[in-house]
């Protein structure tokens, strides 16, 4: 392991450990059954961040470049990152270009596949197909004479012929006899005619042969021509792997490559350029490879052929949020805007940007600034296009690449369009400003990665706390609080209805007590019998109240039994649709960063509850003697006077017994209502102290929350300070 990797080791395991420290301090006491189910909820969410940026770590150990000074080329597809990398490989005379051009100039010294040879072959087919054109078109000529000279000598032939012969009818006989010793002119001429007519198919036959003759060999040669042509052609094919600008891919749908690498060696300082794929491709191996290219980049170019802010689409991602994602790492981040040119007289222009693009993209370092921060560097201007058409000079003859150079070094020499595409600046500027100092660089774009690691953990925590459990917390705090109201409402509702139902009893007690007194003293009883039935009444009616009530009261108290068990249900039904909502919430938002259960223990056991309350309930009013004053204490007769008259005097000793036995009842009235009151409070004291228990459960997830919130913001907090410790290390 050399000193570099030596170290870089040391740096993630150290970060690591750090970590897993500050987790470790968060440990608590978990002798108390109920804090070790709270605390284990917010372990298990601890335990996830650790396993997150355990997972971080290791991926940037994984991928992280120490030794060579790496820059990525990144973008969106046919912005022309391949172009500009080839441009690149032929002025920086990388390695593998510089062997792909020797093979390509060898194959063709081989074949012979220049362009000035493939042009004349070219050249010489035109020419003899051009001559077996003539020829053809000679025979097509000498026919047509041929058969206008046939039709013409026939017509002369025919025409002297009746000539000769009206001449000979209208001679006289003297000319008769003279044109048979001699023969006239018109004779002559006929038979020279029909020579003429019969030597016709002769010299026309000549005249055909010797154009065929002439078709033939330029047939024969153009076919030669065409072969040598088409062998040169076939063997051009091999020209193509070697050919300037293999790397670049036609930009339709699908034609992008993945990742690939290319190493430099500049003044003897060695630094690797990645062409990475294009950012809108769905394909997961794709996704794969910008992952990792931007992670092991310590540089990243982004190249895009508009003037213009990444694009803010209807999208799920933007590319500027796509972009914000893949590069929020890096230390040094620079715009490339690739201006498509394809018309060479864009570039005898004085300048290449124009107004409008210049404000495009003054916009665009904006929102890139912005989106960056300060490791975002700023945007330069070029056209690839040109620019490689100016160094390309290992091309297949007479390919569309061939075609469209001439086209572009016609109108400019090849030194003018490099300098006037702007790629001969760009070169000089990843020379002398990029990979200066890379070893620094590349400690401190790997040190950030590690920090932006961490600070993105620590995002996603608070995010976690603010998005996630705050509002768990405050729903379920409500839930709680209302659930806590209903079941004060059911306890003073119960209270009231015993209330009622005692109030009632006595009332009741009263009434027959007085109702049955007043019987017996209507039958004339002395004031000692008087005495002994009230006690005997009195008594009889208080068990009667007493052994009433149970009856009576339990109904009431089944009935808060079921109220109470209806909010729990509720409270429970509720809080499970709650924390089922934020774990879901979490698990669509929030799983793509943080891969952890969130879960929160409601920490209620219905059943238990609802149990607990029938327990906890008076479902039977003991039959227990009220305290009352004896009746034997009560002076019924006062004075002597008032004794002797009442012995003489039955009305005066009836109403004396009605006003004793209501002054007796009504005593008895105050003294069973304490008594009851009193009762009242003994045996519903242990249902109402279940409920404040039950009332106190209801707050579990509500604490729970809490307590995962404040493990969560603590570790956050002693996160930040293990960023701030790479931050240092950074700057040493």
């Amino acid at each position: 392991m050399t000193k570099t990797n030596d170290f870089a080791a040391r740096l993630y395991d150290g970060v690591l450990e750090q970590i897993h420290g500050v987790i470790s301090t968060l440990e608590y006491d978990t002798s108390d059954g109920q804090l070790s189910v709270e605390h284990g909820t917010a372990r298990v969410v601890l335990d996830g961040i650790e396993d997150m940026l355990r997972q971080l770590m290791n991926d940037l150990r994984g991928c992280a470049e120490w030794n060579t000074f790496t820059i990525a080329f990144y973008g969106e597809r046919n912005a022309g990152k391949s172009t500009l990398i080839e441009c690149l490989r032929i002025l920086l005379k990388e390695e593998s270009k510089q062997e792909q051009r020797q093979a390509f100039h060898a194959l063709q010294k081989q074949f012979g596949l220049y362009e000035h040879d493939l042009t004349l072959l070219e050249q010489q087919a035109d020419k003899f197909e051009r001559r077996q054109a003539d020829a053809r078109q000679k025979m097509a000529e000498a026919d047509h004479q041929y058969g206008q000279q046939e039709t013409d000598l026939a017509r002369k032939i025919s025409e002297l012929r009746q000539r000769i012969s009206d001449s000979r009818r209208t001679a006289s006989i003297p000319q008769r006899l003279f044109s048979r010793v001699r023969r006239l002119p018109e004779d002559a001429m006929l038979k020279q005619l029909q020579q003429q007519l019969s030597r016709l198919p002769e010299q026309h036959a000549l005249v055909i042969e010797r154009l065929q003759h002439q078709q033939h060999d330029a047939q024969l040669k153009h076919q030669n021509i065409m072969t040598q042509h088409q062998t040169a052609l076939d063997n051009r094919h091999q020209l193509e792997a070697y050919e300037d600008g293999s790397i670049i891919s036609s930009g339709r749908s699908g034609s992008s490559h993945g990742m690939r690498q290319y190493e430099f060696v500049v003044n003897g300082r060695s630094f690797r350029i990645l062409d990475v794929p294009g950012i809108e491709g769905s394909d997961e191996h794709f996704h794969y490879d910008i992952q990792n290219a931007v992670k092991c980049a310590h540089a990243v170019f982004y190249v895009t052929n508009r003037a213009a802010p990444p694009s803010t689409d209807d999208d799920v991602v933007t590319p500027l949020e796509r972009i914000k994602a893949h590069l929020g790492a890096q230390t040094e981040v620079w715009t490339v805007f690739n201006k498509p040119v394809s018309n060479p007289r864009v570039l005898r222009k004085v300048a290449l940007v124009s107004n409008d693009d210049q404000a495009g993209l003054t916009e665009l370092d904006r929102q890139m600034r912005e989106a960056l921060g300060r490791h975002y560097k700023r945007s330069t201007t070029l056209s690839a296009l040109p620019g490689f058409l100016a160094l390309a000079d290992c091309l297949t003859p007479l390919s569309s690449r061939a075609l469209s150079r001439k086209t572009f070094i016609d109108a400019l020499t090849a030194e003018r369009l490099l300098d006037a595409s702007g790629v001969g600046n760009f070169n000089q500027l990843l020379i002398q400003e990029l990979i200066k100092d890379t070893e620094r660089k590349i400690l401190h774009a790997n040190l950030n990665k590690i920090r932006v690691a961490i600070d993105s953990a620590c995002t996603v925590m608070a995010r976690l706390v603010g998005e996630q459990f705050v509002p768990l917390q405050d729903e379920l705090h409500k839930e709680a609080s209302y659930a806590g109201l209903q079941l004060d409402r059911e306890r003073a509702r119960l209270d009231k209805h015993v209330s009622a139902i005692g109030r009632q009893a006595i009332m009741a007690f009263g009434a027959r007590v007085r109702q049955q007194i007043n019987a017996q003293i209507e039958e004339d009883i002395s004031n000692d019998e008087f005495e002994i039935r009230l006690q005997a009444i009195m008594e009889r009616e208080q068990g009667t109240v007493q052994n009433g009530l149970p009856e009576q009261f339990e109904g009431k108290v089944q009935q808060c039994q079921r109220q109470v068990a209806g909010i729990i249900e509720r409270f429970e039904e509720h809080a499970k649709d709650i924390l089922l909502c934020h774990e879901y919430m979490n698990a669509s938002a929030m799983a793509r960063e943080l891969a952890i259960d969130v879960h929160v223990d409601r920490g209620i056991d219905l059943q238990g509850l609802i149990v607990g309350v029938v327990d906890g309930a008076p479902l039977a009013w003991a039959p227990v003697r009220w305290s009352t004053t004896p009746l034997g204490d009560v002076t019924l007769l006062t004075g002597l006077f008032k004794s002797i008259w009442g012995y003489f005097s039955d009305d005066y000793r009836k109403s004396q017994q009605r006003k004793a036995a209501e002054k007796n009842i009504r005593k008895a009235y105050r003294e069973l209502s304490h008594a009851f009151h009193q009762r009242q409070r003994e045996a519903l004291q242990p249902l109402k102290d279940r409920l404040d228990e039950i009332k106190a459960l209801l707050w579990t997830p509500v604490v729970r929350t809490k307590k995962v919130c404040g493990a969560i913001d603590t570790l956050r907090a002693q996160l930040m300070k293990v960023a701030e410790d790479v931050t240092k290390e950074r700057k040493r």
